[in-house]
């Protein structure tokens, strides 16, 4: 369902470029927080968010603006909170093997400015401004559990050579030449307060010589912290992800491992002050 979506906004990003766009249009604003229940979520926002349901207790939680009109959306996990900008839409989904713990994860669809395309350097410069403000909101960086602890330009090097799906740091601003190599929905990831964020982007296929202005749709995707560490294990065997997480974990760290070994001997830095987020109670 995320590719639809990524497809539908794309759509409406691009269908009414145009220079003289202004970016002062107010913005209608809606506050989401994980784990919160689809009753009081609809209770609060009911106005705003629809509800889709694809198949028997899987029910998403949808809202969306227009490119004329976007929309704000401030994510709410205690006092690390901040508000997404420029906002298309955004989709919620509840956890049918959990119940209890009510919206599991979003995904907010969102513009780096207003809808108009933007010069490939001033959107990796904006990019990055919003990155610097979900650190200065208090989230920390997170490295994949299985992927070395090395920063900066050497992070880069890893993800553009060997492990396009791992996260990026977002400490590290890369020029505008490394930015054009990045693959769509690359990623940085950040965790706080039990939750977990990756910040994406996907650039109009049509729109890549650097020399010229594009186009860019971001995905943010909020995470609690179970479903966070649902994710590491297959689909089909998430019904026992609390049995199944240890064995797991000690295989990504025993890739990590070696990952940092080969990377020591390239005469890389290790981070080794990084500690990983702590693992739920199973």
């Amino acid at each position: 369902m995320k590719s639809i979506f990524v497809r539908a906004f794309f759509v409406v990003l691009l269908s009414a470029c145009s220079p003289s766009h202004q970016e002062h249009v107010p913005m209608s604003s809606l506050a989401v927080s994980i784990n919160v229940s689809p009753e009081k979520l609809l209770r609060e926002h009911g106005d705003q968010i629809k509800v889709v349901k694809q198949g028997p207790g899987i029910n998403f939680y949808t809202a969306q603006w227009t490119q004329q009109s976007p929309g704000s959306v401030t994510i709410q996990p205690g006092k690390f909170q901040f508000t997404i900008p420029y906002v298309l839409g955004l989709q919620g989904v509840e956890e049918s093997r959990a119940p209890a713990e009510g919206v599991v994860q979003y995904e907010v669809f969102a513009g780096i400015t207003g809808p108009d395309l933007i010069g490939h350097d001033e959107a990796r410069q904006k990019f990055f401004a919003l990155l610097q403000g979900i650190r200065k909101a208090g989230w920390a960086p997170f490295i994949d559990r299985d992927d070395p602890r090395i920063r900066g330009r050497q992070r880069l090097e890893y993800v553009l050579k060997s492990s396009s799906a791992s996260s990026l740091d977002p400490d590290y601003e890369p020029t505008l030449a490394e930015w054009m190599q990045l693959e769509d929905f690359s990623r940085w990831t950040f965790y706080a307060d039990h939750a977990y964020l990756s910040v994406a982007f996907k650039r109009e296929a049509s729109l890549r010589d650097p020399d010229k202005p594009g186009a860019y749709l971001l995905t943010y995707t909020l995470m609690s912290e179970n479903q966070h560490f649902r994710t590491y294990v297959a689909p089909q065997e998430r019904d026992r992800w609390k049995e199944l997480l240890p064995a797991t974990l000690k295989t990504l760290q025993a890739q990590r491992q070696q990952a940092e070994k080969e990377w020591r001997l390239k005469g890389a830095s290790i981070d080794e002050g990084y500690v990983d987020p702590r693992v739920p109670q199973l």
